[in-house]
């Protein structure tokens, strides 16, 4: 991941830590920020998968349907932050959606290059790439949301 897209998770998780520490107070600041963490990187990643599913390269993920950024956002993300925190939340998604979509914009130009051959092998290449990053960033925010929500007694 380029230093851009880092970049862009991080002021998620740190954003993600700050509203959680200012509208909970009996979270600890690392949960709060592994939580955080786990909400950016797997939102990074449904972002990239949505960039790949747009390039050239987009037909190398087959027939799989996955939901829009905006679905995962508002469905998967928002609810499993506490109901104080989540107007924050809610306010700050379009400014974050944008800095993390323009963060990896700056990776996408390298969909599809002439890595390992053909274009078929590269598209490949990267749309399994993208499958792999979403699969274990999805799980990692599963069972970060499940300890979070534990920790919070819900």
């Amino acid at each position: 991941m380029k230093v851009q897209a880092l970049g862009a998770v991080l002021i998620f998780a740190v954003s993600a830590g700050l509203i959680l520490a200012s509208t909970e107070g009996w979270a600890t600041p690392s949960e709060d920020e592994a939580f955080g963490k786990a909400a950016g990187t797997y939102m990074s990643a449904v972002i990239a998968l949505d960039l790949v599913k747009q390039s050239k390269c987009g037909y190398a993920l087959g027939n799989r349907e996955f939901p829009p950024v905006d679905t995962v956002w508002t469905t998967e993300i928002l609810p499993a932050f506490p109901p104080t925190s989540r107007e924050q939340f809610a306010k700050m998604w379009p400014q974050l959606k944008e800095r993390l979509t323009a963060a990896l914009k700056t990776i996408e130009p390298t969909i599809g290059q002439n890595y390992a051959g053909d274009e078929k092998t590269n598209c490949g290449m990267e749309a399994g790439f993208a499958l792999s990053i979403y699969k274990q960033y999805r799980d990692q925010w599963l069972a970060a949301k499940m300890k979070y929500s534990t920790s919070q007694g819900k």
